[in-house]
């Protein structure tokens, strides 16, 4: 695809903050990535080998499969400008990066003009691909990130895995070793696989798609029982324990407690 360009589409673009509430970290489903650029505050880059501390500046890039960034132990205040995009059909085998940015203008000052510029440039894919590119220009990788590489085999498999667990979580009947049968692997190797690139399980991969996916269908007001059948679980009681480990309080507590809170990404931690 030579003349194809990278981005397909500019997804969203829209501003976080968090002030005093404590976020969890999504997964990047495919034929997207993520750029999040920190305006102020602390979170945390979590990779298979080490943590990172992100603040003011830093620009991470999320990739399909990638978690998104969480706060801090401390629950300090965060905010950020989030960029979502659906990219073309082609293989990137690069690695979620933290990258400053390196800009003349500040990154706050960047970040407002594209959300001004936003409402001239709606489903522009020239727009969405300019952002993407000056993006890529105007940061650098920080020293002391180690992002090290699949290689190309692992990432292929890591590809078809990730993507059948996107297509196949809801179905309760799904197991690891369907997964490797798609990416055709082991099961040792889809795992050796998954901890390289993640530090998630393939297991854990699915239950994080599950409750990921759960906590949507929680957050437009459906019955309890129908959001577990929805999301995979072969037991309401199940989903119901699942669903309080992951996010510290029960479905139906936390429908009531957030039933305006519009952006389900800020979860309250009991």
């Amino acid at each position: 695809m030579p003349n194809t360009p990278y981005v397909a589409s500019l997804l969203s673009l829209m501003s976080f903050q968090t002030y005093d509430r404590h976020y969890l970290p999504r997964i990047i489903y495919p034929g997207r990535e993520e750029i999040e650029l920190v305006l102020d505050g602390q979170a945390i880059l979590k990779t298979p080998h080490q943590e990172y501390r992100v603040g003011p500046g830093d620009v991470i890039w999320h990739r399909p499969g990638d978690q998104t960034i969480c706060s801090t132990r401390e629950s300090h205040p965060y905010e950020c400008i989030i960029l979502a995009l659906e990219i073309n059909p082609r293989r990137s085998l690069r690695r979620s990066r933290m990258n400053r940015w390196s800009g003349v203008i500040s990154i706050r000052q960047f970040a407002e003009d594209a959300l001004r510029r936003l409402t001239e440039h709606v489903n522009d894919p020239e727009f969405a691909e300019y952002l993407y590119c000056a993006l890529k220009v105007h940061s650098e990788p920080m020293l002391g990130a180690d992002f090290q590489s699949l290689s190309h085999s692992s990432a292929l498999a890591f590809d078809k895995a990730f993507q059948f667990i996107s297509d196949h979580f809801k179905d309760p009947a799904l197991t690891v070793d369907m997964v490797a049968d798609a990416a055709f692997v082991s099961v040792s190797q889809l795992h050796n696989i998954f901890h390289e690139k993640t530090d998630l399980t393939p297991y854990q991969m699915i239950n994080q798609c599950r409750m990921e996916y759960a906590l949507t269908l929680v957050s437009e007001n459906r019955p309890i029982k129908q959001v577990a059948a929805m999301s995979g679980f072969e037991s309401e009681s199940g989903f119901i324990r699942a669903f309080k480990k992951k996010y510290g309080s029960s479905p139906g507590a936390l429908k009531k407690q957030h039933q305006v809170l519009g952006n389900w990404r800020a979860v309250t931690v009991a």
